[in-house]
């Protein structure tokens, strides 16, 4: 189906048999990117049901895709901060600097 690599699931891997510690902080990273994917694939479904004349419908709908995606970037912001933490510390410790 798709020929590119996936790095959400190389990173998913990478966690589970590497590095177990930081297994909780990239699930909720891997959650809040699914989550953000479907928010985009429920609004191309959508738009794929619109004929040229659905302008309101379109209209309220683009409206309604974009409140929620604006109400998920801050938590995808944050799970994403978090990776970038947690892979920092394990960095050091790895290092042996920490």
């Amino acid at each position: 189906m798709f020929t590119e690599r996936d790095p959400h699931v190389e990173l998913e891997t990478l966690a589970m048999l590497y590095f177990p510690e930081s297994k909780d902080i990239t699930e909720a990273f891997l959650t809040q990117f699914r989550n953000e994917f479907q928010i985009h694939v429920n609004w191309v479904s959508i738009c794929k049901e619109f004929t040229l004349s659905d302008i309101s419908r379109q209209e309220e709908a683009a409206k309604e895709y974009l409140a929620e995606l604006n109400a998920h970037f801050p938590k995808l912001v944050k799970a994403s901060r978090d990776v970038d933490a947690a892979a920092s510390k394990l960095l050091l410790v790895i290092m042996g600097v920490a």
